[in-house]
């Protein structure tokens, strides 16, 4: 009897567009949903093929878990009413804050370079919690990118540089950062030239009311 012929299997892949979602749906990253387009591509299990030589797989290193700041971690644990905390997932790969949980979610230690860059972002997010209904009450916007959403995240970032500064872990990398990105939030909002005054007064009302000072 011959040999039966060898059958790759049929695999589909949907090739998603972008849609804007809301600021609840995605609160920090620009994640977008449309209607997708279904392909197929035919595979083969490796062992089906002849003269593949296969290269060796090292198992990937396990980051190390960078250092704990005290002071940072004092303004952190310090926060008066602040919201649910989220900071240990291995699974998380981006940070945000969800207002319909009042909840702050941040990847874990070992995905940051080091300490300022861990904390900045932690900071930011935190910052974010404090436009919750129940703490300043600011506006957050609808959409990505809208104006509202462009100011939040000048006040969110705004607000992390003063809390780096006040924990002395601002340097040369995190203050690079920051000015690239309020640099991009404000081209968005170039015609308000008010916008930084604003903002800059926002975030030092987020960073006092930590401790209702």
């Amino acid at each position: 009897m011959e040999d039966a012929p060898l059958r790759g299997r049929p695999i589909p892949e949907q090739l998603l567009h972008r849609q804007a979602l809301s600021w609840d749906q995605c609160p920090f990253a620009l994640v977008e949903r449309v209607p997708f387009v279904l392909c197929h591509y035919t595979v083969f299990n490796v062992e089906q093929c002849d003269g593949l030589t296969l290269p060796e797989i090292s198992q990937p290193a396990i980051a190390p878990e960078i250092d704990k700041d005290e002071v940072c971690e004092s303004i952190v644990t310090g926060w008066e009413s602040r919201p649910a905390l989220h900071l240990n997932s291995p699974n998380e790969c981006r940070a945000y804050y969800r207002p319909s949980t009042d909840s702050v979610h941040v990847p874990a230690r070992s995905r940051f370079v080091d300490a300022p860059h861990y904390y900045s972002t932690l900071f930011h997010e935190l910052v974010h919690s404090t436009g919750h209904e129940s703490r300043l009450h600011r506006t957050f916007g609808d959409r990505f990118g809208d104006e509202l959403y462009s100011k939040e995240e000048l006040v969110a970032e705004m607000g992390a540089a003063f809390l780096c500064a006040i924990a002395g872990i601002a340097n040369e990398h995190t203050d690079r950062n920051t000015t690239a990105y309020i640099q991009n939030w404000i081209e968005k909002l170039e015609e308000d030239n008010r916008l930084i005054v604003h903002a800059a007064a926002n975030a030092q009302r987020a960073v006092d009311s930590r401790q209702h000072v």
